[in-house]
């Protein structure tokens, strides 16, 4: 999907100009890597970023993410979760979201890192982005559903064309 695409599907929504893109220029250079599946848990931080960026809404800067997302919005299970929490509390991270159905694999987890972190299970971007952004009043009244239920729905429109569009309540 366009970045064009996204902002108009949830300009409303979000609080976003609806002629942001006019004004703006927007570019994700994501390249293809030499390794296989290099880079797909990073799917939840993409989007997160894009709409803390588009809504002027900050992230918590105590949470780490990891996870994959599909086009109707699923968080995917990842791999290397060992290395990724471990890698998290050494930089004084305290809180990592991750793939629901990674949390089987916290039990391979040192015991220091475990106890050290809290590990917040997602099955859809709409859970991530509850967990990650943080709403002020403003936030909450710009978009209605800040931190409270879903903010976006991300999906495949019957063109292939992919499309993310705000949620209707």
């Amino acid at each position: 999907y366009s970045l064009s695409q996204i902002v108009d599907a949830v300009s409303e929504k979000l609080g976003v100009a609806a002629d942001f893109m006019k004004n703006h220029d927007l570019h994700i250079h994501v390249p293809e890597g030499a390794t296989p599946k290099d880079g797909p848990s990073a799917g939840v931080t993409m989007v997160s970023t894009l709409v803390s960026l588009l809504t002027n809404t900050p992230a918590r800067s105590d949470t780490a993410m990891t996870g994959e997302v599909t086009l109707t919005g699923r968080v995917l299970p990842i791999g290397g979760l060992k290395e990724k929490a471990t890698a998290a509390w050494n930089m004084g991270i305290k809180r990592v979201i991750i793939p629901e159905k990674n949390m089987v694999d916290i039990d391979e987890l040192d015991a220091e890192v475990k106890a050290s972190l809290t590990f917040i299970p997602c099955k859809n971007i709409d859970q991530v982005l509850k967990e990650i952004l943080v709403c002020s009043k403003k936030h909450k009244k710009d978009m209605n559903n800040c931190g409270e239920s879903p903010i976006v729905h991300i999906h495949k429109n019957s063109q292939t064309h992919n499309s993310i569009t705000a949620k209707n309540k």
